[in-house]
């Protein structure tokens, strides 16, 4: 978490967002076009669980 007064910390928490929200986009577009190799960034344990795909740590969570 970055606030006032931590702009270097504050740009990197956007830059590390920003690529983080491209490679979902990413992976949910190959995802809808019926790729079914698709690997998720860290961070989507829901999107991962919800589909059955496998995260980024390369372990398909189990299915609801």
């Amino acid at each position: 978490k970055a606030g006032r007064g931590q702009g270097e910390a504050r740009r990197s928490a956007l830059a590390d967002d920003a690529s983080f929200r491209w490679a979902m986009a990413e992976c949910r577009v190959r995802m809808l076009q019926g790729e079914k190799d698709v690997v998720f960034p860290a961070g989507c344990f829901l999107w991962a669980r919800r589909f059955g795909f496998a995260t980024h740590a390369g372990v398909a969570p189990p299915l609801v």
